[in-house]
């Protein structure tokens, strides 16, 4: 009878090893935020993730081209300047693209702290209760584009946004990205590899 009760407790190892470890493995292989990182010696702020399954996004009106993760984030239609956002599964992180024309097109060399300041007087115009600002200058791939970070008081709490203004022709790009507080650092690598990814494939 003893026999027969450890051959029944081997039998129920044996299957979890033949079962349940390959699915538990197969989770483990898709990154979460935190274990993608980004690429070594990149900007954090801007680089592709060093790990990731990840799907283009493409404007229906053939303007611009960004990647976002495949798994965990859903595309909703935008109105007005919003031309799409990107949220993630828990709704406490959300990529929102914006597009506003220019009068005329800036040179690499118009792309200055000028410019980032012109950016953050912007931002405090339609958000006054915004603090915490830090605006930076970014090269990312190639091309010059504007950081304006910040914090505000969200709908369901303290929200953190970095906001990347980037020139393209008579066409400005405003990607912004915005999580909880608590979850900004969690979501940093999936909003670094979307704006390293993002590339306008039309100008004026």
């Amino acid at each position: 009878m003893m026999v027969t009760r450890i051959g029944a407790r081997l039998l129920v190892i044996l299957f979890a090893a033949a079962f349940i470890v390959p699915h538990v493995a197969r989770l483990a292989a898709a990154p979460s935020a935190a274990q993608a990182g980004v690429q070594p010696g990149r900007d954090v702020w801007v680089a592709k993730a060093a790990k990731g399954n990840f799907r283009p996004l493409k404007d229906p009106n053939g303007q611009f081209t960004m990647e976002i993760p495949r798994r965990d984030w859903s595309i909703v239609p935008g109105a007005g300047a919003v031309v799409t956002s990107v949220v993630n599964k828990k709704g406490d992180a959300v990529i929102v693209i914006e597009q506003a024309a220019l009068k005329q097109a800036l040179a690499p060399d118009d792309i200055t702290d000028l410019f980032a300041d012109l950016e953050r007087e912007l931002v405090l115009e339609r958000e006054p209760k915004a603090t915490d600002f830090q605006t930076r200058v970014l090269d990312g791939g190639g091309r010059k584009l504007v950081a304006v970070q910040f914090v505000r008081p969200g709908m369901t709490g303290m929200e953190r946004v970095r906001q990347f203004s980037i020139p393209a022709g008579r066409r400005l790009y405003r990607v912004s990205c915005v999580a909880a507080l608590g979850s900004y650092a969690m979501n940093e690598p999936w909003f670094a590899h979307a704006v390293a990814t993002f590339v306008v494939t039309a100008t004026e």
